[in-house]
């Protein structure tokens, strides 16, 4: 995976969808973690409101 980003071989819009779609799954693997816990969609809204919370709480603590 390093290698094949970093030898040029493949041209640059090629690698921003490579990890295009390395992102996507992870978050449709997050997403099916959640319902494997539980299917109370609230609950599961609930923690991704606390985990967005917690995201933006770290990204103003490392600007400021």
């Amino acid at each position: 995976e390093h290698e094949m980003l970093h030898k040029g071989n493949i041209a640059d819009w090629a690698k921003i969808m490579y990890l295009e779609v390395i992102d996507a799954t992870f978050s449709i693997d997050g997403v099916l973690g959640a319902f494997a816990f539980t299917l109370s969609v609230p609950l599961i809204l609930l923690g991704n409101g606390i985990g967005l919370e917690q995201i933006l709480v770290t990204r103003r603590g490392d600007a400021g």
